[in-house]
């Protein structure tokens, strides 16, 4: 997979403790992760999958992130990320995906986050953190989250100026511990609602760092890391719809590289929505087919299929309507359509509940990848299976 390349790459949720279903929000469990690690492994948008994608309540802390991985190792097949927490643990982490994933020595098989601590530092987990990754020489996404007014200036440009001299510090360090370790430089700071002190992440303040963090890139030709289906909403409502589609639109218009929450983002990352991962998968094949450019040869035009319709005859029936109707239309599946009438009389489902057969649906079709039985039995010692 190639970070920087013609196309971005969509990566799950990270970090969220709570989840929401029929907008009731829980603690996190297990289920629950291995329920979003089902999801993305079949998800027809997201590329790579995240031990982070959800934080369960019901693991000891002790054995949390050994778990989180071992969850994604078992129940997917896609490129992952990796635990970042110290040296020692993120070493043991990339040594785990190398061997399920199998890999030669130095060959770069996975990617981690770090975090610098807005302003102007890194605390002592991510600095180890880079030890270990550049050691392996696996690629690191070094991110920012400075909130402006409070851990950065409250203008845009001066927070752009504080994130971006975070990020390359990260960067610089990395390159002087294994020259040519693959980087990312990923800016994600947003806005700050001054009324709270809380960070304000589905915000157009956010879609303008996104497009000016990708100047950046393009100046220092680093493959860069932004964005997402971003939301401050409580709820999967119009807010949360309204939120993330801005801020993606935005985020696949500036040809961000690397994209970090595609889906299912609540409450500032706190929550991870069951029914708003589904939505915000719909949501980026929306932009996708916007963006696409229209095709104008003359056999998807169809002249001789015009020429044949007289006045007042339909097109339902002809060859071209069906050789062409999968690429030339393109109408979201779980979203309410047809009649009102005929809505009415299938009990008026609302939106949600379309959602959750969808998300039945996909879960109960699931089908678990294949692996050896030494890796299968590696990896159930860290499920207590």
């Amino acid at each position: 997979m190639a970070i920087g390349g013609d196309k971005p790459i969509f990566c799950p949720a990270y970090g969220p403790v709570f989840v929401s279903k029929n907008d009731k929000m829980s603690e996190s469990n297990k289920n629950d992760l291995i329920n979003f690690t089902k999801l993305t492994q079949t998800s027809q948008v997201i590329d790579m999958l995240n031990p982070y994608v959800v934080t369960p309540f019901d693991i000891d802390v002790g054995k949390l992130q050994q778990y989180q991985q071992a969850v994604c190792l078992k129940y997917g097949s896609k490129p992952m990320m990796c635990i970042t927490n110290g040296y020692e643990k993120s070493d043991e982490s990339i040594k785990m995906i190398k061997k399920v994933y199998g890999s030669a020595n130095y060959e770069c098989v996975t990617i981690g986050l770090i975090s610098a601590l807005s302003p102007l530092s890194y605390d002592k987990t991510m600095i180890e953190a880079i030890f270990a990754f550049a050691k392996h020489n696996q690629a690191i996404v070094f991110g920012c989250g400075a909130l402006p007014g409070a851990t950065s200036p409250v203008s845009i440009i001066g927070t752009m100026v504080v994130a971006t001299s975070e990020l390359l510090a990260g960067i610089v360090l990395s390159q002087l511990i294994k020259p040519g370790v693959p980087v990312v430089f990923g800016n994600v700071a947003a806005s700050t609602d001054l009324r709270f002190i809380t960070p304000a992440i589905g915000t157009a303040g956010a879609c303008k760092i996104a497009a000016l963090s990708k100047s950046m890139c393009e100046f220092y030709n680093i493959p860069c890391r932004g964005g997402g289906s971003l939301s401050d909403a409580k709820q999967t409502d119009y807010q949360a719809g309204s939120e993330s589609n801005m801020v993606m639109f935005s985020t696949i218009t500036s040809k961000l590289d690397y994209i970090i929450h595609s889906c299912g983002i609540l409450d500032s990352f706190n929550i991870i929505g069951y029914e708003k991962f589904m939505l915000d998968e719909q949501n980026i094949t929306n932009i996708q087919f916007l963006l696409k450019e229209t095709n104008i040869e003359d056999d998807i035009i169809g002249y001789e299929t015009i020429k044949s319709i007289a006045h007042g005859e339909q097109y339902l029936q002809e060859e071209h309507t069906l050789e062409y109707m999968r690429d030339e239309i393109h109408c979201t599946k779980i979203s309410l359509r047809g009649y009102y009438d005929s809505w009415k009389k299938s009990g008026s489902p609302t939106l949600l509940d379309h959602v959750n057969e969808a998300i039945d649906t996909r879960l109960s079709e699931y089908s678990i990848p294949n692996k050896d039985k030494q890796s299968e039995n590696y990896l159930d010692n860290f499920l207590g299976i």
